[in-house]
């Protein structure tokens, strides 16, 4: 069955129609964007899926022979111009459809996602058309999207019960000594069975990542067979994509006994965290979200702060969707709004430590805002 209801793509497609300006046609060429528009998730690996708009008249998907079937069972869109292998290769074929289905619909101007579309593409489609107009819509989409429906927030919710089983089964299981690969099968595979259990008609990816002690300051790092050693610091990720709407949970948590110069970052990182989630409100800006977990940080003498305090969630995958206004940063000063799902991560580093982080996804609401994600952040203890 769909992933999103009939209304809930009209109303969408409605919005961006509204936001078109000069343009003829609107385009999402990036997954991300075609997804929003069309409620069909088709990753492209290579075969785009393009999901194009006219101002007036139905919606066209252009799309791989090989993908069309899913996107007929999810997406309430009908129109599909289709290429194969065959066809040549798949960019220039998917072009090919594309130029004649802007010719059919008389297209002088498109607008279109060029934050996340490839330039050899708007280039071979200029060599295509070379009459056509182009107009940058990034910004509309990003509008659109930093913004969650009702039905986007109940994705955003099984989400972020999924990532929360996976962190409360690491807790559980954990023991020093254990390897981290390990307890990373343990977490995926309970978060995997509760997505069964749970949502059986949502498509769930899950990950697991662990640093311990220095590790932690490798940004985005992963797991490896090491074993759980005490006296350090380890940063736990529990990240889930229902729908291919990401949250994630990460937990500080210690392992033994810690130094004092460990138990004072962590201090700091719990008090930075929950204070950084008490701050959420609608139209309180990013930026005061973030600078209230850098003073927290500084007043406790660390003073390495090079990220910002989170970021807002959504439709993402692993490469693109990000949206910066989004971002809970002090150089933005863009507003909360109701509807917003965003992380809460703030975290410092420290040379000789490490640089864990406590995340958890918060929702803005009309009133102030609600955790989504459940896990205790308190001081979490192994051994």
């Amino acid at each position: 069955m769909p992933i999103f209801s009939k209304n809930e793509i009209n109303r969408r497609l409605q919005r961006f129609r509204s936001q078109f300006g000069e343009c003829d046609v609107g385009i999402g060429f990036s997954f991300t964007n075609s997804y929003y528009l069309s409620g069909a998730p088709i990753m492209h690996s290579g075969r785009p899926t393009i999901t194009v708009v006219p101002k007036h008249g139905e919606p066209v998907i252009v799309i791989a022979e090989i993908e069309k079937g899913r996107a007929l069972l999810l997406s309430p869109i009908k129109d599909f111009r289709s290429y194969t292998d065959d066809d040549g290769p798949n960019v220039e074929a998917a072009l090919r459809i594309l130029v004649d289905v802007l010719k059919d619909l008389k297209a002088k101007n498109v607008g279109y996602d060029a934050n996340w579309t490839p330039a050899a593409t708007i280039n071979l489609l200029k060599t295509l058309l070379p009459e056509l107009e182009f107009t940058d819509l990034s910004s509309v989409f990003d509008g659109m999207r930093l913004v969650n429906s009702d039905e986007e927030i109940e994705i955003v919710r099984a989400s972020s019960a999924i990532a929360d089983v996976g962190m409360q089964a690491f807790l559980s299981e954990a023991k020093i000594g254990m390897r981290e690969i390990e307890l990373a099968g343990i977490s995926m595979r309970a978060m995997t069975e509760f997505a069964g259990r749970s949502y059986p008609d949502t498509e769930v990816k899950v990950s697991f990542a662990s640093q311990q002690g220095l590790r932690s300051l490798q940004a985005h790092g992963g797991t490896n067979g090491e074993p759980l050693s005490s006296g350090q610091l380890m940063c736990v990720v529990t990240t889930a994509f229902a729908w291919s709407y990401n949250t994630a949970v990460e937990r500080v948590v210690a392992l033994g006994d810690l130094n004092p110069e460990q138990e004072r970052l962590r201090d700091a990182l719990i008090l930075a965290h929950r204070s950084a989630i008490d701050a959420v409100a609608p139209g309180v800006a990013c930026s005061a979200v973030d600078n209230v977990a850098r003073k927290i940080f500084t007043a406790a003498g660390f003073t390495q702060v090079h990220c910002g305090t989170g970021l807002a969630r959504g439709v993402q995958n692993d490469f693109e969707g990000r949206i910066d206004r989004g971002n809970i940063r002090s150089y933005n000063h863009a507003p909360l709004l109701p509807g917003m799902a965003i992380t809460i991560e703030p975290w410092a580093i420290v040379p000789g430590v490490g640089a864990p982080r406590n995340c958890d996804m918060v929702l803005v609401t009309d009133t102030g805002h609600e955790v989504l994600t459940k896990t205790p952040a308190g001081k979490l203890r192994i051994g």
